[in-house]
Protein backbone atom coordinates (compact mmCIF):
# COMPACT_ATOMS: atom_id res chain seq x y z
CA UNK A 1 0.00 0.00 0.00
CA UNK A 2 1.40 3.40 -0.95
CA UNK A 3 1.74 6.16 1.63
CA UNK A 4 -1.03 8.10 -0.14
CA UNK A 5 -3.33 5.06 -0.06
CA UNK A 6 -2.62 4.75 3.67
CA UNK A 7 -3.46 8.44 4.19
CA UNK A 8 -6.73 8.14 2.27
CA UNK A 9 -7.68 4.98 4.15
CA UNK A 10 -6.99 6.60 7.54
CA UNK A 11 -8.90 9.77 6.66
CA UNK A 12 -11.93 7.65 5.74
CA UNK A 13 -11.52 5.35 8.75
CA UNK A 14 -11.35 8.35 11.10
CA UNK A 15 -14.43 9.91 9.46
CA UNK A 16 -12.70 13.20 8.67
CA UNK A 17 -15.65 14.21 6.49
CA UNK A 18 -18.01 15.98 8.85
CA UNK A 19 -15.40 16.62 11.56
CA UNK A 20 -15.62 20.05 13.14
CA UNK A 21 -13.03 22.20 14.81
CA UNK A 22 -12.24 25.76 15.73
CA UNK A 23 -9.46 28.12 14.83
CA UNK A 24 -8.61 30.41 17.74
CA UNK A 25 -6.08 33.14 18.36
CA UNK A 26 -4.83 34.47 21.68
CA UNK A 27 -2.61 37.49 22.23
CA UNK A 28 -2.20 39.78 25.23
CA UNK A 29 -5.11 38.15 27.02
CA UNK A 30 -7.48 38.51 24.07
CA UNK A 31 -8.86 35.17 22.90
CA UNK A 32 -11.18 34.93 19.91
CA UNK A 33 -12.26 32.54 17.13
CA UNK A 34 -10.74 33.26 13.72
CA UNK A 35 -13.51 33.54 11.15
CA UNK A 36 -11.44 34.59 8.13
CA UNK A 37 -11.42 32.19 5.19
CA UNK A 38 -8.08 33.64 4.07
CA UNK A 39 -6.03 31.52 6.47
CA UNK A 40 -7.94 28.23 6.38
CA UNK A 41 -5.67 26.63 3.77
CA UNK A 42 -2.56 27.26 5.88
CA UNK A 43 -4.29 26.18 9.08
CA UNK A 44 -5.56 22.94 7.53
CA UNK A 45 -2.10 22.22 6.12
CA UNK A 46 -0.59 22.62 9.61
CA UNK A 47 -3.35 20.48 11.10
CA UNK A 48 -2.66 17.81 8.46
CA UNK A 49 1.06 17.78 9.30
CA UNK A 50 0.18 17.17 12.96
CA UNK A 51 -2.36 14.54 11.90
CA UNK A 52 0.35 12.68 9.94
CA UNK A 53 2.68 12.81 12.96
CA UNK A 54 -0.06 11.50 15.26
CA UNK A 55 -0.81 8.68 12.82
CA UNK A 56 2.90 7.82 12.45
CA UNK A 57 3.01 8.56 8.72
CA UNK A 58 6.63 9.19 7.75
CA UNK A 59 7.31 12.33 5.75
CA UNK A 60 9.76 15.17 5.37
CA UNK A 61 9.42 18.75 4.23
CA UNK A 62 11.50 20.66 1.72
CA UNK A 63 14.18 22.94 3.17
CA UNK A 64 12.67 25.84 1.21
CA UNK A 65 9.01 25.93 2.22
CA UNK A 66 8.19 28.09 -0.82
CA UNK A 67 9.13 25.21 -3.14
CA UNK A 68 6.77 22.33 -3.89
CA UNK A 69 5.82 19.89 -2.61
CA UNK A 70 4.45 20.57 0.86
CA UNK A 71 5.50 17.06 1.94
CA UNK A 72 7.75 14.28 0.70
CA UNK A 73 6.19 10.97 1.72
CA UNK A 74 8.42 8.11 2.87
CA UNK A 75 7.74 6.10 -0.30
CA UNK A 76 8.97 8.99 -2.48
CA UNK A 77 5.53 10.43 -3.19
CA UNK A 78 5.04 14.19 -3.38
CA UNK A 79 2.05 15.69 -1.59
CA UNK A 80 0.52 19.15 -1.80
CA UNK A 81 -2.29 20.17 0.57
CA UNK A 82 -4.98 22.60 -0.59
CA UNK A 83 -8.26 23.81 0.88
CA UNK A 84 -11.24 25.85 -0.25
CA UNK A 85 -14.65 27.04 0.89
CA UNK A 86 -16.92 24.19 -0.22
CA UNK A 87 -19.83 26.52 -1.01
CA UNK A 88 -17.75 28.29 -3.68
CA UNK A 89 -15.62 27.25 -6.64
CA UNK A 90 -12.10 26.16 -5.68
CA UNK A 91 -10.17 29.43 -5.55
CA UNK A 92 -6.70 28.35 -4.47
CA UNK A 93 -3.60 28.56 -6.63
CA UNK A 94 -2.40 25.28 -8.09
CA UNK A 95 1.01 26.80 -8.79
CA UNK A 96 2.80 29.93 -9.90
CA UNK A 97 2.62 29.73 -13.70
CA UNK A 98 6.20 30.75 -14.53
CA UNK A 99 7.94 28.93 -11.68
CA UNK A 100 5.96 25.73 -12.20
CA UNK A 101 6.46 25.52 -15.95
CA UNK A 102 10.20 26.22 -15.60
CA UNK A 103 10.53 23.65 -12.78
CA UNK A 104 9.08 20.87 -14.92
CA UNK A 105 12.25 20.80 -17.02
CA UNK A 106 14.24 19.66 -13.97
CA UNK A 107 11.44 18.01 -11.97
CA UNK A 108 8.91 16.39 -14.34
CA UNK A 109 7.72 14.22 -11.41
CA UNK A 110 5.84 17.28 -10.16
CA UNK A 111 3.16 16.49 -12.73
CA UNK A 112 2.37 13.34 -10.75
CA UNK A 113 2.33 14.95 -7.29
CA UNK A 114 -0.79 14.17 -5.30
CA UNK A 115 -2.90 17.10 -4.13
CA UNK A 116 -4.98 16.43 -1.04
CA UNK A 117 -7.79 18.96 -1.28
CA UNK A 118 -10.08 19.71 1.66
CA UNK A 119 -13.46 21.35 1.07
CA UNK A 120 -14.52 23.11 4.27
CA UNK A 121 -17.49 25.09 5.56
CA UNK A 122 -17.39 27.86 8.13
CA UNK A 123 -20.37 27.51 10.44
CA UNK A 124 -20.48 30.20 13.10
CA UNK A 125 -17.13 29.97 14.85
CA UNK A 126 -16.50 26.40 13.67
CA UNK A 127 -14.91 24.93 10.58
CA UNK A 128 -16.21 21.62 9.23
CA UNK A 129 -14.57 19.34 6.67
CA UNK A 130 -17.29 18.71 4.09
CA UNK A 131 -15.28 16.53 1.70
CA UNK A 132 -11.79 15.76 0.49
CA UNK A 133 -10.24 14.60 -2.76
CA UNK A 134 -6.86 13.42 -4.00
CA UNK A 135 -6.13 14.87 -7.42
CA UNK A 136 -3.22 15.38 -9.78
CA UNK A 137 -2.63 18.91 -11.07
CA UNK A 138 -3.76 17.86 -14.54
CA UNK A 139 -7.08 16.65 -13.08
CA UNK A 140 -7.78 20.09 -11.59
CA UNK A 141 -6.44 22.37 -14.31
CA UNK A 142 -8.65 23.21 -17.26
CA UNK A 143 -9.65 25.76 -19.82
CA UNK A 144 -11.20 29.10 -18.99
CA UNK A 145 -13.50 31.30 -21.03
CA UNK A 146 -10.49 33.26 -22.34
CA UNK A 147 -7.43 30.99 -22.05
CA UNK A 148 -6.49 27.41 -22.80
CA UNK A 149 -5.65 27.18 -19.08
CA UNK A 150 -7.54 28.74 -16.16
CA UNK A 151 -5.13 31.41 -14.96
CA UNK A 152 -4.92 34.37 -12.66
CA UNK A 153 -3.68 37.09 -15.01
CA UNK A 154 -2.34 40.47 -13.89
CA UNK A 155 -1.63 43.22 -16.41
CA UNK A 156 -1.81 40.66 -19.22
CA UNK A 157 0.76 38.33 -17.63
CA UNK A 158 -0.14 34.83 -16.37
CA UNK A 159 0.64 34.67 -12.64
CA UNK A 160 -0.99 31.58 -11.13
CA UNK A 161 -2.63 28.40 -12.42
CA UNK A 162 -6.12 28.10 -10.97
CA UNK A 163 -8.31 24.99 -10.71
CA UNK A 164 -11.54 24.25 -12.48
CA UNK A 165 -14.44 23.00 -10.38
CA UNK A 166 -13.99 19.25 -10.76
CA UNK A 167 -17.16 18.67 -8.71
CA UNK A 168 -19.35 19.68 -11.66
CA UNK A 169 -19.99 17.43 -14.60
CA UNK A 170 -18.48 19.94 -17.02
CA UNK A 171 -15.60 20.99 -14.77
CA UNK A 172 -16.70 24.56 -15.34
CA UNK A 173 -14.88 27.74 -14.48
CA UNK A 174 -17.20 30.37 -13.03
Amino acid sequence: MSAMDEIISLLHKQNIKGCQGQVKFTLAGIDFPVLSKDIMGSVLQEWFENWMNQNKISFSKPTNTQEPPDFYLADGGHLEVKAFNFSANPGFDLANFDAYTRSLLLHPERLDADHLVFGYALEGDSVRIVDFWVKKIWEMAGVSAVNILNLQVKQGVPVNIRPKDWRTRSGSIK
